[in-house]
């Protein structure tokens, strides 16, 4: 894309700055890291903030919201999870499930209704059998618990500001 930009008559040349290197860690870990760095800080501040934005923008127009999470693979099931730190032994430290406990406390901070999917999945006795293993996408099993998961707490708490046919009743968390 440089190159056709700078190939433009009318607009000056750009040389972007090299991008920094790689770590050496899988990506897919990244929000687990024990220590997180300024970027990544950011984007967690920034997903927040969209889903704050959502959460708002849907209040204001009485259209009841709850929110949860899909933990990937490598984080929810143990084996995965064991041998990925096994791997990163002596180099990075990660806290499995990191980024889940700070997406539940912000929007517990900020009043939006959450839903612990992720818990249910993690907890599953054949975890490995909720995702499909090459792209850690959910497999039919693990769209089923998700979807038990989420009808149990609506038939146990209602959708937050929501009236269901029939009953006449707002029903909240």
């Amino acid at each position: 894309m440089q190159d056709i930009w700078n190939r433009l008559f009318f607009v000056p040349a750009y040389d972007l700055p090299a991008p920094p290197p790689n770590e050496d860690r899988p990506y897919l870990l990244e929000t687990e890291l024990a220590e997180w760095y300024p970027e990544l800080t950011e984007g967690f501040e920034l997903m927040i903030a969209d889903v704050q934005a959502i959460h708002n923008d849907c209040v204001e127009r009485g259209i009841p919201i709850c929110v949860y999470c899909i933990p990937s693979m490598e984080c929810a099931d143990p084996r995965r999870w064991h041998e990925l730190e096994a791997a990163m032994a002596g180099r990075t430290s990660y806290e499995r499930g990191k980024s889940l406990q700070l997406i539940s406390q912000a929007l517990k901070e900020r009043g939006i209704p959450y839903v612990d999917v992720a818990g249910v999945l993690i907890d599953h006795p054949r975890v490995e059998e909720l995702y499909f293993p090459y792209d850690g996408h959910l497999s039919e099993a693990g769209n089923r618990v998700v979807a038990e998961s989420l009808m149990d707490y609506l038939l146990a708490h209602g959708l937050p500001g929501a009236a269901f046919a029939g009953d006449g009743e707002e029903h909240a968390q």
